[in-house]
């Protein structure tokens, strides 16, 4: 009986040995676009900006079911004395225009924006930001690791959905200092709220289930 179980063994571990494959990114841009817009200065690929790939994974954290988010840049997310930026990784789930988590450089002087956030507008189709610890930075990789149990409940995600339509934004932030009464949509160069400048997308048709 010895040698099946020795087999079995051996199947097992060349499965998960060191040269087994992981799951590829499902998010995959071309290096060097990072200034879609020609707007970011200086003029020229902005490396802090320039997504290379996005990767979502099943997680644990602390013992809890969570999922991951990867996004690797062509250069350290640090954008210039003055300039925030905002890295968004998200999916379409079938019940939402959108869901996933969100990252800005700097803290806003709107203090109803957390740094950090799973963004949704599962409910109302109102744009939703649900704070989280700030990301792990490491060189041009930013890390989300995301409990499931942070997600509200009336988003109606949870473990199985799928997101679909992969896809990851970068954008420069322009800050007017402020919220803008009463609510409204911000527009670039008005005098409250906040102005978003496009400098980096990558797209994919991709899916994830949580």
């Amino acid at each position: 009986m010895r040698r099946p179980i020795i087999a079995a063994l051996l199947s097992t571990a060349v499965a998960l040995g060191p040269w087994a494959h992981a799951a590829d990114p499902q998010v995959i841009d071309v290096a060097g676009d990072g200034n879609l817009t020609g707007q970011a200065l200086p003029a020229g690929n902005q490396a802090y900006a320039d997504v290379v790939s996005t990767k979502w994974e099943s997680a644990t954290l602390k013992g809890k079911p969570a999922f991951k988010v990867t996004l690797t840049l062509t250069g350290p997310p640090t954008p210039p004395s003055g300039t925030a930026v905002v890295y968004r990784a998200l999916g379409v789930p079938s019940n939402c225009g959108f869901f996933g988590v969100v990252y800005y450089t700097s803290k806003s002087s709107d203090k109803t924006i957390p740094q950090s956030a799973v963004r949704d507008n599962c409910v109302a189709e109102t744009t939703r930001l649900t704070e989280i610890p700030l990301p792990e930075i490491k060189e041009s990789v930013i890390t989300w690791t995301v409990p499931l149990s942070v997600i509200p409940a009336d988003a109606k995600i949870g473990k199985g959905t799928s997101l679909n339509n992969l896809f990851t934004t970068v954008n420069g932030i322009q800050d007017f200092r402020g919220v803008c009464l009463p609510s409204q949509t911000p527009v670039y160069g008005a005098a409250c709220g906040l102005g978003a400048g496009l400098i980096d997308e990558a797209k994919s048709d991709k899916s994830f289930k949580l």
